[in-house]
């Protein structure tokens, strides 16, 4: 990304033309309307400004890190606080439509509960996002959430925050889930655990997308399979969560800036390609 890291600010691509008007093709827009268009910043849609503006800093290398917060600063690009994943339609809607196609990125939460599961109101959300903007401009989580990216060394710091019994209960959780595979990891409910999916799903009457052969244990109704096989008492350390950790992002922006080892493989070849056509919008 050097070459991207190193150009303007703005691309000259896009500033206005001079060019007179020729017969038998289209009249170029008024210069007005793309120096207006010129004057808008590039925006990336978030469902939490705040929390996932810092989860995107933490999946950036150092130099992408500090050309974001420089292009941030100087009003280059808004990250957008939407408030939710059905809330981007009503906010893609907001920007003018000459914006959405190469200068408007949505990041999004996957929500899926393990490998293969679909998520029927994202599915929509995104196919009507596409019609708006450039699919490829798009980028949902392979992994559930923000929070589940999150590396161990960063929960046993969150843990040992923790005081009295609430420390040790949640050192006995971050053992447990250390056991887990990194199937059940990517896709565990870290907030709230597996007693809020039960609670979530519940309320949405969810249903499994598995066929009824994969489906093992008493929770296939609820699509929390992925974790029957698990001996019971473990399973019981599983159904209360991490809570707030997503706040790691924020609270220690300097330990990811420090530490890239831990983002490289797999995190890396996920975030680079979105995080690139960013810059290069910029």
């Amino acid at each position: 990304m050097d070459d991207i890291l190193t150009a303007s600010a703005f691309r000259d691509k896009d500033r206005p033309s001079t060019r007179e008007v020729h017969v038998g093709r289209p009249a170029d827009p008024p210069l007005a309307e793309l120096v207006a268009l010129l004057a808008q910043p590039v925006r990336v849609l978030l469902e939490d400004a705040e929390s996932d503006y810092h989860f995107l800093l933490a999946m950036a290398q150092e130099d992408v890190r500090r050309f974001f917060e420089d292009a941030k600063a100087k009003g280059g690009v808004d990250f957008v606080h939407v408030g939710g994943k059905t809330q981007f339609p009503a906010s893609l809607e907001r920007i003018p439509a000459k914006m959405r196609e190469k200068a408007t990125f949505v990041l999004m939460d996957s929500d899926l509960l393990f490998v293969g599961d679909r998520d029927e109101q994202g599915d929509a959300v995104r196919k009507r996002l596409g019609q708006e903007m450039d699919p490829q401009n798009l980028h949902a989580l392979r992994r559930r959430m923000a929070e589940n990216y999150l590396p161990i060394a960063a929960l046993s710091r969150w843990v040992e925050k923790e005081s009295g019994r609430g420390k040790e209960e949640k050192r006995r959780l971050l053992e447990v889930f250390e056991s887990l595979s990194d199937e059940q990891r990517n896709h565990y409910p870290m907030k709230n655990g597996l007693s809020g999916d039960r609670k979530h799903l519940q309320s949405r009457k969810r249903k499994c997308t598995l066929a009824a052969d994969q489906l093992v244990g008493p929770e296939n109704a609820l699509c929390l399979y992925l974790y029957a096989s698990i001996p019971n008492s473990d399973r019981a350390i599983l159904e209360s969560g991490f809570g707030d950790v997503a706040e790691d992002y924020k609270e220690n922006a300097s330990w990811y800036r420090e530490n890239e080892r831990w983002r490289q493989g797999e995190i890396q070849e996920e975030f680079a390609p979105f995080l690139d056509r960013i810059l290069r919008a910029l």
